[in-house]
């Protein structure tokens, strides 16, 4: 705000209000507070105002309260309108941002140890079998690329190779032929592709349900997952956003899906991305919800 008050000549002898929109009551402070640390809901507990407008007169505070229940709304219109200003972020994206410790629930992580342990355990044949028909023609069966992860921290993911050496490094929506091969169309439509990943789970980088992570160059999509809060969490094989075919062609929309599928992740909406990923037609009987 200080820096568009500097650089616009309209902010001259102006007076400008600064606010958050949409503000946050009180509650909804607290308990994003409690889920950026991890600690899942806040306990509050309802109590009727003329309950607390009692308590408080007889303890000779009724003036106090009075004030406290009055709305505090600060109007910060102008500045935009003037100045074209906007907050860099939200503020729930600010309070899972400034906090400490990993905003996800302490289930998922547990989880994601032991269906990816289990996981690999499991389809180590499976795994075998691709990497000898994908090293035939390929040469490189795995594909490592760098991602942006938690925190924005580069990490390398590894995947299936499904696209023939020597294609760019870009998202796949920007290439006009998709570059794929004929045993790569096979992987992704089976989400097979996606199997070495589980590593990455496994090491931490990773989970199995969550936002896909993007390039360090797709600049549009980290300003709009940064503003979402999105970063606070780890990145992950399937989500919300890939069940629904949102991809990273439209960024804005992509981060929003996110931010909402960790705001609403639920154990049980966990292994619903996760079922709905390895068999589609589950959806029939298993509808999404956003």
């Amino acid at each position: 705000m200080l820096v568009a008050c500097v650089e616009q000549p309209a902010a001259a002898n102006q007076v400008f209000h600064v606010a958050d929109e949409p503000a946050l009551p009180v509650a909804d402070v607290i308990r994003e507070l409690h889920r950026a640390k991890g600690r899942g809901s806040g306990r509050l507990f309802y109590c009727p105002a003329w309950l607390l407008n009692r308590i408080a007169a007889l303890a000779g505070k009724g003036d106090a309260l009075r004030q406290l229940q009055q709305p505090l709304l600060v109007d910060s219109s102008k500045a935009r309108r003037v100045l074209q200003w906007q907050p860099q972020q939200t503020t729930r994206a600010a309070l899972h941002n400034g906090a400490v410790l990993d905003p996800s629930p302490g289930w998922q992580r547990t989880a994601d140890v032991l269906l990816a342990g289990s996981g690999l355990l499991l389809l180590w044949p499976v795994l075998l079998v691709i990497l000898a028909l994908n090293a035939w023609p390929q040469r490189q069966p795995l594909f490592r690329q760098q991602r942006l992860g938690q925190h924005q921290r580069l990490f390398t993911m590894v995947k299936f190779r499904t696209m023939a050496l020597g294609t760019p490094s870009v998202p796949t929506h920007e290439l006009k032929d998709g570059g794929v091969t004929k045993l790569g169309r096979f992987l992704r439509a089976s989400k097979l592709d996606e199997l070495p990943q589980l590593w990455n789970v496994l090491t931490g980088d990773m989970s199995l349900v969550g936002a896909r992570p993007g390039l360090a160059d797709h600049h549009e999509l980290t300003e709009q997952r940064q503003c979402q809060g999105v970063f606070a969490y780890r990145p992950g094989i399937t989500g919300l956003a890939q069940l629904s075919g949102v991809d990273m062609s439209t960024p804005a929309a992509l981060a929003k899906l996110d931010a909402s599928m960790y705001r609403q992740l639920t154990p049980v909406r966990y292994l619903q991305y996760i079922a709905l990923t390895a068999v589609p037609p589950l959806r029939r009987w298993w509808p999404l919800k956003h």
